[in-house]
């Protein structure tokens, strides 16, 4: 298995109850996220407090999480 390391982008699906402290965990130590959930508004804040996550789940990601 090949290890993934900053500045490695990262899809994160979910920025529930869970989601999004693992999400800003990740932001924290330097992986560019690129975020998704069904409340728009919980997009907007994470994106809001992490300037460089993106509002958009990528599949050319090289990681993808989903927190459901």
């Amino acid at each position: 298995m090949t290890a993934i390391t900053p500045p490695a982008t990262i899809a994160f699906i979910g920025l529930g109850m869970m989601g999004r402290p693992m999400a800003s965990r990740l932001a924290g130590a330097g992986f560019k996220l690129r975020v998704f959930d069904l409340s728009q508004k919980a997009v907007s804040d994470f994106v809001g407090a992490h300037p460089t996550a993106l509002a958009t789940a990528s599949a050319s990601s090289r990681f993808r999480a989903a927190m459901l």
